[in-house]
């Protein structure tokens, strides 16, 4: 009986060992590795708003001639006076700052928008035209002189651009649309004819003679800048631009018969380059 109890306690502790050396040859159950957390790629799409400061270097053109009709003949120039262009009161450049508002679409590594901007500056050009004529009719002296002046207050843009991107946050474009701008015209003149028969000199002011240009003009620009987005909302910028707002003619003239008719035209380019650096802040 006893010798019975031993072989079942042997059997039991045999089927024991067995199944924990078959349990320890099957693979081991592991935990799962944890998922990578996805870090959000950057995209240029959506609305932005921003401010910048930039540097203007102008081209802005006035010139004048003697444009006087009938038979007055140019002889010379009464003293102090010169002819053809004289500048004066030019400022060529000029400090610049604005503001802007744009949206972007991106599509895989290019990116198209539009962004319209308000900057301000102050340009200026003004030129001296004078001149001595000789009216055959009468024979009177006639020294005529005529100034006229331009200033760019303020312009803005009306654009597309569209860019590539080589790096995720990093953009260079391409830009170019409409311009407009407020642009101020100032002409006078002055007229002094010395009779034959030694009278004296009557002296004559006059001012521009129908439409002098003054006003809101229309232009076109073209560009292109970089643009690295500092963090998902805060960009900064630097662009160049050239603008041109189509400079208008104008005449300043006083033709009664006895000033030989004197006029003046004037022809008038205005069109400047500005650099720009900005920020922008991506809703």
């Amino acid at each position: 009986m006893r010798s019975q109890f031993f072989c079942s306690l042997f059997t039991v502790v045999c089927a024991i060992g067995a199944s924990s050396a078959f349990a320890s040859d099957l693979p081991q159950r592991t935990s799962r590795p944890p998922t990578p957390a996805t870090v959000p790629v950057f995209a240029w799409t959506g609305p932005y708003g921003g401010i910048d400061f930039g540097y203007a270097r102008g081209h802005l053109k006035t010139r004048g001639h003697w444009a006087g009709s009938g038979d007055a003949v140019i002889t010379e120039l009464p003293d102090g006076l010169r002819g053809g262009l004289a500048a004066g009161g030019s400022r060529r450049n000029s400090y610049a700052g604005g503001v802007r508002a744009g949206y972007d679409f991106q599509f895989g590594s290019f990116v198209a928008g539009v962004v319209a901007d308000v900057t301000a500056l102050r340009l200026k050009r003004s030129s001296v035209v004078a001149a001595e004529a000789i009216d055959p009719a009468s024979g009177s002296a006639v020294a005529a002189a005529a100034s006229a002046r331009q200033q760019l207050y303020w312009f803005g843009t009306l654009r597309s651009r569209v860019g590539f991107t080589p790096f995720a946050r990093f953009m260079i474009y391409g830009t170019g649309g409409l311009a407009f701008g407020r642009v101020g015209q100032n002409i006078n003149g002055v007229v002094a004819v010395t009779s034959p028969d030694g009278a004296g000199d009557e002296i004559t002011r006059f001012g521009a003679f129908g439409r002098t240009g003054s006003g809101y003009r229309l232009g076109w620009v073209v560009g292109g800048g970089a643009e690295y987005a500092v963090t998902d909302n805060v960009s900064v910028q630097a662009e160049y631009l050239h603008v041109d707002l189509n400079g208008r003619n104008a005449v300043a003239a006083l033709p009664a018969p006895d000033t030989g008719q004197a006029a003046f035209a004037f022809k008038n380019g205005t069109a400047f380059d500005i650099v720009k650096a900005g920020v922008n802040y991506r809703f």
